[in-house]
């Protein structure tokens, strides 16, 4: 319906005047070239179309009220109630369109409910997460030549708000911005990230999202410099931007950062609290890559007091990702990034617990290892640090190499400083239901002093422990593993001397043992207690968490022995039975001079129940015929350590107490608890 029309013909008549006047057309740029015609016209128009059917899809009350004159178009007010679900406005001047056309004040506004079905009609394709966008709003104002157009536009939909201003000019070659300014701010970012992949639960962790940047240059490649805040952190990126398909797509430099590390995790990580204060965050590193590719060169990564820096290469071009780093460390304490609760697991699909949910008295967690989460990456990373430290355990000059794939996760490299020796180790695991354990270890000269205050607090002993093993296992839980462990290996203990005999490790039985016959060689005239050093080693094989030994040997003042026994894992019982051959010293000599007999050189001795707080037995009922006094026992007993002159004294006599009739030397490495039902006396040599 035209309401009001009127034109005027511009033509000055035909010849040459005219051919003039048409030339301007062929040089005139494509894009407009459809614009000419208009220069000859004046009008003003009003139009209202009630109903028009597009491409199928009806286009209601369409109406434009503007004035044609002089090449110059004002438009009073152009909109569409309904198109696609969309209703559209317009209003604003194009001057000069006999050439390039120029806007001023040349505004838009545009309300889309679905912005998939708007696409559609366009002919373009759609994405089917934008049907979960919401509904859209878009608004604009352009001004200035439209092959370079100074452009302020507003977006507001998926519960978030937008903005672009700034210049864009070469619309007719290549476009280049000049200083365009990108804004976004998203209370709520689910609806919008849900476009990006990322799952509703993890978008809305990261809470409120602003993101504040500046795009320069050739849009082809052009600068860009991105701001973006959330999770209460933020993430910079300046460099460039490819976007053609040859390349990388970008070379930016990255800096992550965050105030609060362990609140991030939390965000990051379901049900991950860390067990202390793990400190601030920044990573800084050069970006490059695209959708084959990433890699992150000249790393730094700080977290706390921890510091990381090395290369980083990520592929994407297979089934899943693979990770390649190269990384050098300071000095790494792990403890604080442990999940508070021991039910709980730093990455989805990957959980270790060694004592969580215990059956009956089982030392050992019946809770299922979880190692799903690796499948889904390859990887392989080489990392060096001076200290790896968790709890009072330091492994100096740290060197470890891992590798992730296939189902598997291999330690190729694994070697250090551990307590003053040595370690080398290598090991594998499968990442199934029921994961297969392969560990092969060798360390040397361990220092026993710092070993055993790590264990227990209390510097408990010295000496030198050497160590190989090659161990194989397979379970669904650490009790499971412990059950079905087997391999062989061998163990040395060189110059092991005791200075508190007190229960808590897994060497509670050899700690007792060279303590008691450590006393017992100087209340018999031996050498000084306090200098007494024995050599324990032996060879052992393990069987359903079983090590049984037959080749164990004791070199002591008092003499050399043998013996024999297995440790029981899965129960932590142990049962070995032994004699020391006794050496031609004072002790001997004393014996025979004060029973006027020959004396037995052998003393049998047994080491059994708990690993960790065994009953030690030293059998002297044939050296003493029962009870022998031995001058200056008194003093000798008051000096003896704690636990182990109550037990001497009672066998040996001495001081108010009347020796035993039994003859037998025995008692529990911990002096409060009573020590399980005695076995019986051991009279003969064990082989």
């Amino acid at each position: 319906k035209t309401v009001a029309a009127e034109a005027k013909g511009k033509g000055k008549g035909k010849g040459k005047g005219k051919d003039k006047d048409m030339e301007p057309a062929k040089a005139m740029p494509g894009p407009f070239a459809a614009l000419k015609p208009l220069t000859q016209l004046d009008a003003n128009l009003k139009v209202q179309v009630k109903t028009l059917v597009f491409r199928g899809n009806p286009v209601k009350n369409a109406y434009f009220d503007g004035t044609l004159y002089n090449g110059k178009l004002d438009i009073r007010r152009f909109s569409i109630a309904q198109v696609a679900g969309a209703k559209l406005s317009a209003a604003g001047t194009l001057d000069g369109l006999g050439g390039v056309p120029n806007a001023s004040a040349l505004t838009f506004k545009a309300n889309a409910a679905d912005v998939a079905k708007v696409l559609r009609f366009a002919g373009e394709t759609t994405l089917p997460a934008l049907k979960d966008l919401g509904p859209v709003t878009v608004e604009g104002r352009i001004d200035g030549s439209l092959l370079a157009p100074n452009i302020k536009i507003n977006l507001k939909g998926a519960g978030a708000t937008a903005s672009l201003s700034g210049q864009v000019v070469g619309l007719a070659f290549v476009p280049t911005a000049k200083k365009l300014n990108l804004k976004l701010n998203a209370k709520n970012a689910t609806r919008l990230l849900k476009l990006a992949g990322m799952g509703a639960a993890t978008a809305k962790k990261l809470g409120p999202v602003t993101v504040d940047g500046v795009i320069d240059g050739n849009l082809l490649a052009p600068r860009v410099t991105l701001d973006v805040k959330a999770a209460g952190g933020s993430v910079n990126l300046k460099g460039t931007v490819n976007t053609l398909p040859i390349g990388d797509m970008a070379d930016v430099s990255l800096n992550i950062r965050h105030p609060n590390l362990a609140r991030l995790l939390r965000n990051v990580v379901q049900g991950y609290r860390p067990s202390g204060d793990v400190g601030k965050l920044d990573v800084k590193a050069r970006l490059r890559g695209g959708p084959k590719e990433i890699t992150l060169t000249g790393m730094t990564l700080k977290a706390g007091k921890v510091n990381l820096s090395g290369d980083v290469v990520v592929g994407l071009s297979g089934p899943r990702p693979n990770i390649k780093a190269n990384l050098n460390a300071g000095n790494i304490v792990i403890d604080p990034f442990l999940p508070a609760k021991k039910t709980a697991a730093l990455w989805r699909g990957l959980k270790i617990i060694p004592v969580a949910t215990r059956r009956g008295n089982s030392r050992w967690s019946s809770d299922p290892i979880d190692l799903s989460g690796l499948d889904g990456i390859d990887a392989q990373v080489a990392l060096k640090s001076p200290l790896l430290q968790f709890e009072k355990y330091k492994l100096k000059n740290a060197d470890l190499s891992v590798r992730l794939g296939n189902g598997q996760i291999s330690v190729d490299r694994l070697t250090g400083v551990l307590f003053g020796g040595a370690l080398q180790a290598t090991a594998k695991a499968t990442t199934t239901a029921r994961p297969r354990l392969e560990i092969v270890v060798a360390l040397e000269n361990l220092n026993l002093g710092p070993a055993t205050r790590a264990l227990t607090g209390k510097f408990m002993a010295s000496g030198k422990m050497a160590l190989r093993a090659n161990l194989k296992s397979s379970g669904a839980s650490i009790a499971g593993m412990i059950s079905g462990l087997g391999g062989n290996g061998s163990v040395r203990l060189k110059r092991f001397d005791v200075q508190k005999g007190e229960p808590g490790t897994m060497l509670a039985g050899a700690m007792g043992l060279v303590t008691a016959l450590n006393n017992l060689s100087g209340l018999f005239g031996g050498a000084n207690t306090s200098a007494g050093l024995v050599d324990l080693s032996g060879s052992f094989a393990f069987r359903n968490g079983i090590a049984n030994s037959r080749d164990i040997k004791v070199v002591a003042n008092m003499g050399n022995g043998t013996a024999a026994g297995t440790i029981d894992l899965p129960r932590w019982l142990i049962d070995v039975k032994g004699q020391i051959q006794l050496s031609q010293n004072v002790l001997n000599a004393l014996l025979s001079k004060g029973t006027n007999r020959n004396v037995p050189q052998t003393v049998p001795f047994s080491v059994r129940g708990r690993i960790d707080k065994p009953t030690i037995n030293l059998d002297t009922s044939k050296i003493t015929g029962g009870g022998l006094p031995i001058p200056g026992i008194d003093r000798l007993l008051k000096k003896a350590p704690k636990g182990v002159g109550s037990i001497l004294q009672g066998i040996l006599g001495g001081g108010a107490t009347q020796p035993q009739t039994g003859g037998s030397t025995s008692g529990s490495t911990g002096a409060n608890e009573p020590p399980p039902p005695q076995p019986q006396q051991q009279q003969q040599k064990v082989n």
